[in-house]
């Protein structure tokens, strides 16, 4: 009876870190991919503003894009371990900074007096340079055990 109770505690216990394992590599995976449609997603919007054209379709897929990418840093920041949701955070602080600078360009664009537009582009450039994808990549393989 031990022996069963045993095995069957360990076959529990098996259980139980292949989950938290999957569900580690669901929201890294997730984050990936909703950092690098947002991004995307920017550098269409970029295109039109650099011929002086706000798309409002292409800035509203820029906020859906957004509310996936904030669901996925939270599963990050649950799933762990707390180096990975740390890099998760960085992530997604560079990625605000990036909404932030291509927001500021977009309404730039829109408004009358155009002034201050190529500030707004540099600044949206060195935010999109700033986005360290392959940092939360390095950070979820070696948390993964993938290295």
């Amino acid at each position: 009876m031990f022996t069963q109770v045993h095995q069957q505690r360990t076959q529990l216990e098996a259980d139980d870190c292949r989950r938290t394992e999957d569900m580690r590599r669901q929201a890294c995976d997730d984050l990936l991919s909703a950092s690098a449609r947002f991004a995307m997603a920017w550098w269409r919007v970029a295109d039109k503003l650099d011929d002086g054209e706000a798309n409002e379709d292409l800035y509203q897929e820029t906020a859906k894009e957004w509310v996936e990418v904030t669901g996925a840093q939270g599963r990050v920041a649950i799933a762990g371990p707390g180096p990975l949701a740390t890099t998760g955070i960085a992530l997604f602080q560079q990625l605000k900074a990036l909404d932030e600078a291509g927001t500021a360009w977009y309404w730039r664009c829109r408004e009358e007096d155009r002034h201050g537009l190529d500030k707004c582009a540099a600044q949206f450039r060195e935010a999109i340079q700033a986005v360290a994808m392959h940092a939360f990549a390095t950070a979820a393989r070696e948390a993964l055990g993938n290295d």
